[in-house]
C-alpha cells in the first residue's frame, strides 16, 4: 500500500480552505444550500437509517433539519456516558448526534454542542423543547450550545469526559493542534470518538486546494498510520480504529482514543 502523502497546502491557500468550508456550512445551516452548490447526494434521514441511527426516538424531527444532517458515521455504539457525564459534541452542526444521546440515555448527562456556525446552533435551539416544558427524557439531562472554534475550546483542563466529532476532524488543516485541545479539555479516562473518511494511499496532488473536497472531508482524510501517529503524539491512546468498505481510496473510519495522563 502507498503512504499517503500529508496535505499541507500554503498559508494563503490554507485561509482559503477555512473561509471556503465555514461559507459551506453557513450556507448549509442558512437554509441556502442547494445540490447544485456542492453538497453531498447521501444525507439525512436516510443516511442515518442506512447506518443505524435510532430513528424510533428521532421521527419527531422535522425534514428541514434531517436535510442538514451529514454524518460520516454512527458514533452512538462508541459512546457510553454514565450518570453525570459531560460530552462535547465538537462541530455539533445541528446537533442530532446529541439528540439522539440524551434521548438514548438511562441516565441524566450533559452535552454541549459547540459549533463556528452560528446558524447550525440556531436551527438546534428551533426544535430543542422549551426549558420549562420538556419531555420526560430532557428534564434530567440538558444540552447545551457554544459558538467557537473547535482549535480553540473555551473550556477549562479536564471539562469532559467524552468528546465527539462526526464528520468534522478531517475539516481542520492542523489536526495535531486540534488533538491537543481535545486532549487538554478532556479529563484522565475520558474518551475521544471520531467517525470520519481515511485514505487508503496517496491523494491526488489536486486535492491539496480541492475547496469542495475541504468541505465535504475528503481532501483532510489521512491513512490509518497517520491517524495513529498523531492521536499518539498528542497524548491520547488509541484504544479502537476500524475501517469500513475499503474498497475505495476514500473510505469511512471511526476511532476511540483514551486520555490515560495529563501532559506536563
Amino acid at each position: 500500500m502507498t503512504q499517503a502523502r500529508e496535505v499541507s497546502p500554503e498559508p494563503m491557500t490554507t485561509r482559503r480552505i477555512g473561509q471556503h468550508v465555514k461559507g459551506c456550512y453557513d450556507r448549509l445551516f442558512g437554509g441556502k444550500a442547494t445540490p447544485s452548490a456542492g453538497l453531498p447526494i447521501h444525507r439525512g434521514k436516510a443516511l442515518a437509517a442506512l447506518l443505524h441511527y435510532p430513528l424510533e426516538i428521532l421521527n419527531d424531527l422535522p425534514d428541514h433539519i434531517w436535510d442538514c444532517f451529514l454524518p460520516c458515521g454512527n458514533p452512538l455504539p462508541h459512546l457510553r456516558p454514565s450518570a453525570g457525564e459531560k460530552i462535547l459534541n465538537l462541530g455539533s452542526g445541528i446537533g442530532i448526534d446529541s439528540l439522539a444521546l440524551v434521548r438514548g440515555s438511562a441516565s441524566p448527562i450533559h452535552v454541549v454542542n459547540l459549533d463556528v456556525v452560528p446558524g447550525a446552533l440556531f436551527q438546534f435551539k428551533t426544535v430543542a423543547p422549551p426549558p420549562g416544558n420538556p419531555p420526560l427524557e430532557l428534564r434530567e439531562s440538558s444540552i447545551s450550545c457554544v459558538c467557537a472554534e473547535g482549535d480553540r475550546l473555551p473550556f477549562r483542563s479536564g471539562s469532559f469526559d467524552w468528546i465527539l466529532m462526526n464528520g468534522v476532524f478531517n475539516l481542520f488543516i492542523d489536526k495535531e493542534r486540534l488533538l491537543l485541545e481535545v486532549q487538554e479539555v478532556l479529563k484522565v479516562g475520558g474518551r475521544l470518538v471520531v467517525m470520519d473518511l481515511c485514505a487508503a494511499g496517496e491523494l491526488p496532488e489536486y486535492f491539496k486546494e480541492e475547496m469542495d473536497g475541504w468541505a465535504w472531508c475528503m481532501s483532510g482524510a489521512c491513512t490509518p498510520s497517520r491517524l495513529s501517529r498523531m492521536v499518539e503524539a498528542s497524548g491520547l491512546t488509541l484504544e479502537l480504529f476500524s475501517e469500513i468498505d475499503k474498497v475505495d481510496l476514500l473510505h469511512p473510519m471511526g476511532l476511540v482514543a483514551r486520555k490515560s495522563y495529563t501532559r506536563g
